[in-house]
C-alpha cells in the first residue's frame, strides 16, 4: 500500500501547530503578560460638583480631571478603582451623603478605567434608590462592577466576578467594613467584611480555576498612615485562602505596600490603602493617592500564572482657583513642573505630599518601587573652584522628555583674572558626581552607607530645584562603581552620573 507523502507532511505540520491542547499556535509566544492598575477613592465633594458644572450648557463634565492620568490608565490591561459615591440622581451633593452626576461615571470610562468596586461606607448614602440607580447607571455605560447587588439572585449569578482579558481570567471580590450605620433595605445586598463569608467566597473563586484572585477591601482607620492589626489579619486570611492580591481603600491617606512571597515561594502583594484618587480634601496627607501596577505572567504551555513585578505611581490632586478645576497629576510627569503648577504654594504642597509619602514608603514598603522620572541633567551648572573661588562653567543641559519645565540656559561665563592668577589650580581634580535626588525643597538625604555620607553635596539650579550629589570622582570607572553600589544597596534607584563640564 502506498502512503501519500503529502498527507503525512500535512498531518505532521498540523500536529506541530497544536501544542498543549491547542493553547499554543505557531508564531505565538509561550509567555503572555497582564498589567493590572489599581486606583483609590473616587469621591465628589461639593466643590468638585460645582467645578464640573458648565452653566452655559447646563451639564457636568469631568474629563479634565482625568486627562493627565488617562495615558497611564489606558496603558494597563485592566484598570480598577473604588467608586466612593452613589449615582443617585439630583440633588447632587457631597459629604456626608454623596450623590454625584452621572457624567462622573462617563468620564471614568473615558479615562480608561475598566472596572469599579462599589462596596464602601458610602454605598447606602441615598438608601435603596441610590444603590440601585448607581448599578443601573454603571450597567447602562457597560462598566462592570461588584460589591453591591440589587438582590440575592444577582449576587449568586455574578459573584465572585470573573473578568476575562485575553488569555487571563481574574476573579474580583469586594467587601466593606460598614455603611456608616445605615441599614440595608432588602432585597439589596452589600458585601460586608465577615471572615466566614470571605472564606466561602474564596473557595468558590478557586473552584472557577482563575489565573488571578483579587480581593478589594474597604477597611482600616481613617487618616492613619499605617495599617492596623485587623487589616493585617484580613490580608493574611485572604492569602491563606487563595488570594494573589489584596488592595485596600478607605483611610483617605496612603498606606504601605508589601510585595513578598508566601510559604510556597509565590509572589503576592497587599496595598493597605491607595488614598484619595480624587477628592476635595486638601489638608496634609489627604490631597493625593496611589496608582499601583501589578504585572502577571502566564505560561500557556504549563498553564501556570505568577505575579512578576509591581510598581507604584504617586498622584496628587491639583485644584486650580480661577476657574476652579480638579486635576489628578502623576508625580512622574509633574513633580518639577512649572507650566501647569504656576505658583510656588501649589508646588510646595505637592512636594510635601510626595516627601511624606516617600518617607512612609521608604520605612515600610517591601519589594516595590516607585515609577518616577528624575530630571536628567548631564552637566553641572557650576562647580566650586579652589580657595573658595566659584568656578563658572558653560552649561550643557540634556533633559528627558518629562524634565524640568521652564529650564533656561545661563550665559557662558569667563574665569575671572583673579582666579586665573591664583596659586590654586583652576582645573578641578573631580570630573564626575552622582546625582541621587532632585527636589523642589531642601531635604537631608538619608539611607546612605557611611562611606558616602561625607561625600554629599547640594546645589540650587536656576529653576529652583535643589539637586543632591555624591562625589567627587576623578575617574569615570570609580564613579560608575560607586553608582552601581548606590543603586543596588540604597533607595536611590534612579541615581545617575553627572559629568562636570570644564570647557570655557
Amino acid at each position: 500500500m502506498r502512503i501519500n507523502l503529502n498527507i503525512i507532511i500535512l498531518t505532521l505540520s498540523f500536529a506541530l501547530l497544536l501544542i498543549n491542547e491547542g493553547k499554543i499556535y505557531a508564531g505565538q509566544k509561550d509567555t503572555v503578560s497582564l498589567k493590572m492598575l489599581f486606583m483609590g477613592d473616587i469621591m465628589q465633594h461639593d466643590g468638585q460638583i460645582k467645578a464640573a458644572y458648565d452653566p452655559t450648557k447646563g451639564t457636568y463634565q469631568y474629563d479634565d480631571c482625568f486627562r493627565y492620568v488617562a495615558p497611564i490608565i489606558k496603558s494597563a490591561d485592566i484598570a480598577i478603582a473604588n467608586l466612593e459615591v452613589t449615582l443617585a440622581g439630583p440633588p447632587y451633593k457631597g459629604y456626608p451623603q454623596f450623590s454625584a452626576p452621572d457624567a462622573l461615571a462617563q468620564s471614568v470610562k473615558n479615562a480608561g478605567i475598566d472596572f469599579l468596586v462599589t462596596a464602601n461606607n458610602h454605598s447606602l448614602d441615598r438608601g435603596k434608590k441610590g444603590l440601585e440607580r448607581t448599578l443601573d447607571v454603571l450597567d447602562g455605560l457597560d462598566i462592570p462592577h461588584t460589591g453591591t447587588f440589587t438582590d440575592s439572585l444577582s449576587r449568586t449569578q455574578t459573584y465572585p466576578y470573573l473578568y476575562q482579558k485575553g488569555d487571563f481570567e481574574v476573579v474580583i471580590l469586594n467587601y466593606t467594613y460598614g455603611t456608616n450605620g445605615i441599614k440595608i433595605t432588602p432585597p439589596n445586598i452589600i458585601n460586608y467584611i465577615d471572615h466566614q463569608t470571605i472564606i466561602n467566597d474564596l473557595a468558590k473563586a478557586k473552584s472557577l480555576k482563575p489565573d488571578i484572585i483579587l480581593v478589594f477591601m474597604h477597611w482600616g482607620q481613617e487618616y492613619k498612615s499605617l495599617p492596623n492589626q485587623q487589616q493585617k489579619g484580613l490580608a493574611n486570611l485572604c492569602f491563606d485562602h487563595g488570594a494573589n492580591l489584596v488592595i485596600g481603600s478607605h483611610p483617605h491617606v496612603v498606606q504601605p505596600i508589601v510585595f513578598n512571597k508566601d510559604k510556597e515561594g509565590k509572589n503576592r502583594m497587599v496595598t493597605y490603602s491607595l488614598g484619595n484618587y480624587v477628592s476635595n480634601q486638601r489638608s496634609r496627607y489627604k490631597d493625593g493617592g496611589l496608582m499601583v501596577e501589578a504585572t502577571f505572567k502566564k505560561s500557556l504551555s504549563s498553564d501556570s500564572t505568577w505575579l512578576d513585578d509591581s510598581r507604584h505611581h504617586l498622584t496628587w490632586v491639583y485644584r486650580t482657583s480661577s476657574p476652579q478645576q480638579f486635576h489628578i497629576l502623576p508625580a512622574s510627569l509633574f513633580e518639577h513642573d512649572t507650566t501647569l503648577l504656576t505658583t510656588q504654594l501649589e508646588r510646595d504642597k505637592m512636594a510635601l505630599f510626595l516627601a511624606d509619602s516617600r518617607e512612609l514608603f521608604h520605612n515600610h514598603n517591601v519589594g516595590i518601587r516607585e515609577q518616577r522620572t528624575f530630571p536628567q541633567i548631564d552637566y553641572l551648572e557650576f562647580i566650586k573652584g579652589y580657595g573658595g573661588h566659584p568656578l563658572a562653567v558653560s552649561h550643557k543641559a540634556h533633559t528627558t522628555p518629562h524634565s524640568l519645565a521652564g529650564t533656561t540656559t545661563p550665559p557662558e561665563s569667563k574665569i575671572s583674572p583673579e582666579i586665573a592668577s591664583s596659586s590654586h589650580s583652576i582645573l578641578p581634580a573631580a570630573q564626575y558626581k552622582i546625582q541621587i535626588i532632585a527636589t523642589s525643597r531642601s531635604v537631608h538625604p538619608g539611607g546612605l552607607p557611611e562611606k558616602y555620607q561625607d561625600m554629599v553635596s547640594s546645589e540650587s539650579a536656576k529653576n529652583g530645584i535643589q539637586r543632591y550629589f555624591i562625589g567627587d570622582f576623578d575617574s569615570r570607572v570609580l564613579a560608575q562603581q560607586a553608582l552601581n553600589d548606590i543603586k543596588a544597596n540604597t533607595k536611590y534607584k534612579d541615581a545617575f552620573l553627572v559629568q562636570i563640564d570644564t570647557d570655557k
